[in-house]
């Protein structure tokens, strides 16, 4: 039980329960001086009322210990992050740690993905132009990749009810796209910047088809058969509901909100306009290290908090001072 991943999750959330946050350690170090000095005042007070009506000095001395209580510093801290992490698995949140939630509570720079994130993450097909033999290649390639837009394509061009064609030598570009061979032919699936770094050229009518794609606001992707024959496919993902007033939330606390994607420029400034985040603010074609990089200059400036859920945001989740996944 232990090995599974579940296992390994509770682990490092006992790992985590066992480390102090800095605001614990802190209230800690207080309450040393603070028992010292509630100690000379009490004694102080017992002395003082000795002298003006030794009947009251005891009760005195024993109403200020008892107000003044150090242990109420030493255990109202950890007991404030106790309750906040409970609270927050509830929600279904986990939290590694009270440390996570003291920067959190520092508002600065948030940084969101777009797919999966603020969008709904359920990509679909709704644009196709090239040849429809070409169909089952693609989504064998693309039976290699568990990101949205592979599993849309899967969805709407595999056929379960036929033998899928052979796959083998199956490269991944996190963020960019998959090459490899199917059924002896070199297949590459990806958007277009990644199928132009292959060395493989559009024409006219496909640069056309992919700019009619982007500006109905859908994401572009290129599969390319071979060094001759391409499609175009355009993915549609919907913004979530909640996404403009959950934007607006973070904003009324403080936060800078950013959009970073590895999509197409345009699809995020459409996304970026629809939820009024400013030009300076999102910025499309990311790869992971450009990710990174977003979030380390962010950094210098103050807190930057990532939030993604694929495999290409990883580096920046960990470089940011809180990941959320």
């Amino acid at each position: 039980g232990d090995d599974t991943r579940v296992g390994k999750l509770m682990q490092l959330v006992e790992d985590c329960s066992h480390r102090r946050a800095p605001i614990v350690q802190m209230a800690d170090r207080i309450a040393g001086w603070f028992v010292v000095i509630v100690l000379i005042l009490a004694a102080t007070t017992l002395l003082v009322w000795l002298w003006l009506d030794p009947a009251q000095a005891v009760d005195n001395s024993v109403a200020l210990l008892i107000v003044c209580c150090p242990c109420a510093l030493g255990l109202s801290t950890p007991l404030a992050i106790a309750v906040a992490l409970g609270r927050a698995a509830k929600r279904r949140i986990l939290v590694k740690g009270g440390e996570t939630l003291e920067l959190l509570a520092r508002p600065g720079n948030i940084v969101l993905d777009k797919t999966g994130t603020i969008t709904a993450g359920r990509a679909s097909v709704v644009q196709f132009d090239g040849e429809e033999s070409f169909k089952p290649l693609i989504a064998a390639l693309e039976m290699h990749s568990s990101h949205p837009i592979a599993l849309a394509i899967v969805a709407a061009f595999g056929d379960m009810s036929t033998v899928p064609p052979e796959v083998s030598d199956v490269r991944q570009t996190a963020g960019a796209g998959l090459i490899g061979q199917v059924d002896g032919q070199q297949v590459a699936v990806g958007s277009p910047a990644f199928i132009k770094s292959l060395g493989i050229e559009f024409s006219s009518n496909q640069r056309e088809a992919v700019k009619g794609i982007v500006e109905t606001g859908n994401t572009p992707v290129v599969a390319a058969i071979g060094q001759q024959d391409s499609v175009m496919i355009g993915i549609g993902d919907p913004v979530r509901d909640d996404a403009a007033a959950a934007i607006t939330a973070l904003r009324q606390l403080d936060y800078d909100v950013h959009i970073l994607s590895g999509d197409h420029p345009d699809v995020v400034a459409d996304v970026g306009v629809r939820l009024e985040v400013p030009e300076n603010r999102r910025q499309g074609a990311a790869s992971p290290e450009k990710k990174v990089a977003y979030v380390e200059e962010l950094m210098r400036r103050g807190n930057a908090i990532m939030v993604g859920d694929g495999v290409n945001d990883a580096a920046a989740l960990a470089a940011a001072t809180v990941g959320i996944a």
